[in-house]
């Protein structure tokens, strides 16, 4: 934990796209001015003016630069598909976290406070990690073992691709195999065009095999 100094420092790193700065302005309007300090790192804050409760850092040459200066990290992405690295690098650096369900998709996440429904929930819950004492030591052993299961899961994953021939059949291509009783090569019917589309299509991404 970083030594206290009486503020309580949240923090956000996110480059300049839509989505971060349109989760970041929801998530900074509705959090308000409520005795913390929002520190943003990164592209995302070009546009903002440093004011009480805000700090604009631009870009870092080193993501612990910020995250060694704050209590709490939020990510209140929202929309988009895969793994969030501003949440993954936060729990890395041991860094309690407060974010969208969508922020911690990919990860095995549990408690309420890795799943809010949008940027202003993340907000309202941010507030209260600033009031609450408890709220912040709930958030931060979360967090730690959200990190800690994480963590096992890609040394799982990392112990399965180890093993002998699974990393040659992981890196093999794909193989489809079509079974049809519908006389495709005739091309007579729509049915028949469909199939021959098909097998057309997959043969360009795999290794198919049809089978009549």
């Amino acid at each position: 934990p970083r030594e206290p100094d009486g503020v309580v420092r949240i923090g956000y790193l996110g480059s300049v796209n839509p989505l971060n700065t349109r989760a970041l302005g929801r998530f900074l309007a509705a959090f308000g001015e409520c005795g913390g300090e929002v520190v943003v790192a990164g592209g995302a804050g070009r546009d903002l003016m440093p004011r009480p409760g805000l700090r604009v850092l631009g870009p870092v040459g080193d993501a612990d630069e910020l995250y060694a200066a704050v209590d709490l990290v939020v990510n209140p992405h929202e929309g988009g598909t895969g793994l969030k690295i501003k949440t993954v690098e936060a729990l890395s650096r041991g860094r309690p976290v407060i974010g969208t369900a969508e922020a911690f998709a990919g990860l095995p996440a549990e408690a309420v406070f890795h799943a809010a429904r949008d940027a202003a929930e993340v907000a309202a819950l941010a507030q209260r990690f600033v009031a609450d004492v408890d709220f912040r030591a709930e958030v931060a052993q979360a967090s730690a073992a959200l990190s800690r299961r994480y963590a096992a899961e890609v040394e799982a994953a990392r112990a399965a691709l180890a093993r002998p021939g699974a990393l040659a059949l992981a890196a093999a291509p794909a193989r489809l195999l079509l079974v049809t009783d519908v006389p495709f090569w005739r091309e007579s019917l729509g049915n028949h065009a469909r199939i021959v589309a098909l097998a057309a299509a997959a043969a360009t991404q795999m290794d198919v095999d049809l089978f009549y």
